[in-house]
């Protein structure tokens, strides 16, 4: 038996053999993207579109673009020149400010349009900013409920919970903090600080203020009945001849039902809404103590200095059945112990009256209307042929107008302990966007306080009030209904009688016949 020297396990050969296999497998592994990672490019071009630049790296790199030709122009010219770059850096250059991105999946690269709002939301996520805080009074005390609201935007706010604290996402740089009882403050945000401690004072002032209750007065804090009170400040910049008119808007759940829009009239006022089905919704009205009805009459509202509006059954108590729609107090100017002052105020407006979408035909368009007509023998009236194509009468126009609205007032202010007056003197006048209405109103005031004694004041007041009323107003109606073809007037420019047998419907009335007799009021 021959002896074999030879050994059958040699272990650096098998060291050797799995080192092999380890490596084949490593580069098995890895994927094809950190190839391409590893691929570099290098591009020379001058004032090429991009589309041929796109083209020749296709065919250099084993990429394949693709995009939508209705949405992505690649005809924009460029200049390129990078060497050994890697895919993306080269890829960013050309797209460089031209509106488009790409995406690279595998061996794929996706090129899109920038979207525009992506952009925007970047720049406002990179103002926003988080803001956190605590409100107290100055006692320590938190501050439930306090309003947080960013300034300039009345949709960003929130309220602080029952520890004071609040947190907020702003985009300003300013926050204004609001709570009942306490004087409003702004916060100024500061760089790098995301953190306010917000110390409120309390509004004596408010907390102090006398309102009108029934026939007397008490401090607001005093008070638990529902009431809202209106100053002559947020009533000053209203031009309207109707006190009504002016709680438009001012009083939360007081509803002003418009009027009917003819110079002077006023409109309906309903306090939380209607309490009855077939009664009046009108409330009680008291001027300085005296009531006067369910409206306020002529009274100029540039005389008013508060208006106070009580709506539950406490605070209209005392004026029994009559308060049972609620109670409106208005308070009129009175003279201050001051220096003679004088105050004037003018106001001008117009109104025109709209047509809205409705568009009237002329003659010749209302001729060809009848002509389509397919029974034409049904047509019987006179003066029914091609002439009617020249007659032209605009009947909106006629009675349309642009109306001016004019307020005029002067009051005087002054006096001293023992003695101070209030005159006051208004002309109020108003041209309807129809023709033949006016409204005009004078208005006269005057209250005097005498206190010769502490123990005595004399108050005497006297008011008086005038309308002058034009009312000959063109007829609305007439303004639709009447035909382009009859005219109000014959050819000398008289006025024609009521069924004229010159108009091609002698059926109607002139209207303006008849309001020659009319007399204004």
């Amino acid at each position: 038996m021959k002896k074999c020297n030879q050994k059958w396990f040699n272990p650096q050969k098998v060291k050797k053999q799995i080192a092999i296999a380890v490596a084949i497998s490593l580069v098995c592994a890895i994927p094809i993207s950190t190839f391409a990672q590893v691929l570099k490019f290098s591009i020379k071009k001058s004032n090429t579109s991009i589309q041929s630049v796109l083209q020749e790296l296709e065919k250099e790199s084993g990429y394949t673009f693709f995009y939508n030709d209705n949405q992505v122009k690649l005809d924009k010219k460029i200049s390129i020149n990078i060497e050994d770059a890697s895919i993306e850096v080269v890829l960013n250059q050309i797209f460089e400010n031209s509106g488009y991105s790409y995406r690279i999946v595998e061996n794929q690269i996706v090129i899109y349009t920038t979207p525009t709002t992506t952009v925007q939301q970047t720049v406002q996520q990179k103002k926003q900013q988080k803001v956190t805080g605590v409100v107290k009074d100055i006692a320590g005390d938190p501050i439930i409920g306090a309003s947080i609201i960013e300034k300039g935007s009345s949709s960003n706010g929130t309220i602080t919970n029952v520890n004071g604290d609040f947190s907020l996402i702003v985009t300003g740089n300013e926050l204004q903090v609001s709570y009942i009882g306490y004087i409003p403050q702004t916060i100024n945000l500061k760089p790098g600080v995301s953190s306010y401690n917000v110390i409120m004072k309390e509004d004596t002032k408010t907390l102090d203020e006398v309102v009108v209750v029934g026939y007397s007065t008490q401090k607001k804090e005093s008070l638990t009945g529902a009431l809202q009170t209106v100053k002559s400040d947020k009533l000053k910049d209203i031009t309207t001849p109707s006190v009504e008119n002016m709680l438009n808007g001012k009083v939360p759940g007081v509803y002003v039902a418009p009027g009917s829009g003819q110079p002077g009239s006023g409109g309906a006022v309903v306090i939380r809404g209607q309490a009855t089905l077939s009664g009046t919704t009108a409330p009680l009205w008291v001027i300085d103590g005296v009531i006067v009805g369910s409206n306020a009459g002529a009274l100029n509202p540039s005389d008013i200095e508060t208006m106070t509006i009580l709506k539950d059954a406490a605070s209209t108590a005392i004026y029994g059945s009559q308060g049972a729609n609620g109670v409106i107090l208005v308070t009129t100017k009175n003279g201050k112990a001051e220096k003679m002052t004088v105050n004037v105020s003018a106001k001008v407006g117009i109104s025109k009256l709209g047509r809205g979408n409705m568009e009237m035909m002329d003659g010749a368009e209302l001729y060809d209307y009848y002509k389509s007509f397919s029974n034409q023998e049904a047509i019987t009236f006179s003066r029914y042929n091609d002439k009617l194509r020249n007659c032209n009468f605009d009947w909106f126009d006629l009675a349309a107008q642009t109306g001016v609205t004019q307020d005029y007032n002067v009051s005087l202010s002054g006096g001293n302990e023992k003695i101070r007056s209030f005159l006051s003197i208004g002309v109020y006048d108003e041209e309807g966007a129809v023709k033949g209405y006016d409204y005009t109103r004078y208005n006269f005031r005057l209250k005097t306080t005498y206190k010769p004694f502490e123990w005595l004041s004399i108050k005497p007041a006297l008011a008086g009030s005038r309308r002058d009323i034009e009312d000959k107003q063109y007829d609305v109606t007439s303004m639709f209904q009447r035909l382009p073809w009859d005219s109000p007037f014959d050819e000398e420019g008289n006025l024609v009688p009521n069924r004229y047998t010159g108009w091609v419907n002698s059926s109607n009335s002139n209207y303006l016949y008849d309001l020659q007799w009319n007399k204004s009021n």
